[in-house]
């Protein structure tokens, strides 16, 4: 005699497409959670090695009296008619790949400027620049400090997404003796002192640009304008270049500014509460009326 025991031996079909359903949508909220958190944790990871960097200026600042430049540049000294070198915190590298050479040591009275090359961002020669640059002792010699993995797509060349201010001094400001980039009470706007709140001034910036490239060092003393170089250590934030936007938050897109206090903001292109859009909004970052 065959006993019914009230129950199948195997699913329907409808039972089996809803089970399918229930775990893709478990799988979906699986892998959008994984990546939410993966965000979260490159946003925290790129805002602490800005801390890092600016960090590694203001012991930079203690043991040499002055910021670091933020390019590096050639200066021309009218009083005794001398040529010098100012190292970026990222540094120019030589064509010649002789990086231990100090040629204004060796002469100062003809430029050396058209020996070295600004660089990009990518590559071996970015890597070098990196390490020859003014706080890369003060950085721990850690070159990972110096990129956001989410500039790019994280590709394995990438080696620099971060820029300086331009105020402190570059190809296009060149800071000569007796100017170096200190004393934010001493600045002056239209012949008038305009003393600098360093909790207003942008300092360090995420880059906004996929281009690279190298560009030759202009004499001191050469003649014409210098183009801006968008992929270059100087944030030039007078000249379009803008702050980068590379990291998602409640559906934008958002970029890292550290200040020169040392506070980090995360700001969209939006146009904000008070009427600043995009471009207003990141020269007065640079000029510090934010």
């Amino acid at each position: 005699m065959k006993h019914n025991h009230g129950w199948r031996s195997a699913f329907t079909l409808i039972e089996m497409l809803t089970v399918t359903a229930i775990i893709a949508m478990l799988a979906t909220a699986l892998v959008s959670g994984l990546k939410s958190a993966q965000r979260q944790a490159h946003t925290a990871l790129c805002q602490a090695r800005m801390k890092n960097l600016h960090q590694a200026c203001m012991n930079y600042l203690t043991d040499n009296n002055h910021y670091p430049y933020a390019g590096s540049h050639e200066y021309f000294e009218p009083t005794d008619q001398t040529y010098h070198n100012h190292v970026g915190w990222v540094a120019w590298v030589r064509e010649d790949n002789k990086d231990e050479k100090n040629p204004w040591a060796e002469d100062n009275k003809e430029s050396h400027a058209e020996d070295y090359l600004h660089v990009g961002w990518d590559g071996e020669k970015a890597l070098r620049s990196i390490r020859l640059g003014s706080i890369f002792k003060y950085a721990s010699r850690d070159t990972s400090s110096y990129f956001c993995r989410q500039f790019d797509g994280g590709k394995k060349t990438v080696r620099r997404t971060y820029a300086m201010n331009n105020w402190f001094g570059s190809r296009r400001n060149q800071l000569t003796k007796g100017k170096e980039p200190l004393d934010f009470h001493n600045n002056r706007r239209n012949n008038k002192p305009a003393p600098i709140e360093p909790s207003r001034m942008g300092y360090i910036i995420e880059l906004n640009t996929k281009e690279t490239g190298e560009h030759q060092g202009e004499a001191a003393d050469a003649p014409g304008k210098r183009d801006p170089l968008p992929y270059d250590s100087v944030w030039e934030y007078g000249s379009d270049e803008l702050y980068g936007l590379y990291h998602r938050k409640a559906g934008d897109m958002h970029g890292h500014v550290i200040f020169v206090d040392g506070h980090i903001e995360s700001l969209t292109d939006k146009t904000d509460a008070q009427g600043n859009d995009y471009k207003t909004r990141n020269i007065k970052l640079g000029e510090a009326t934010y």
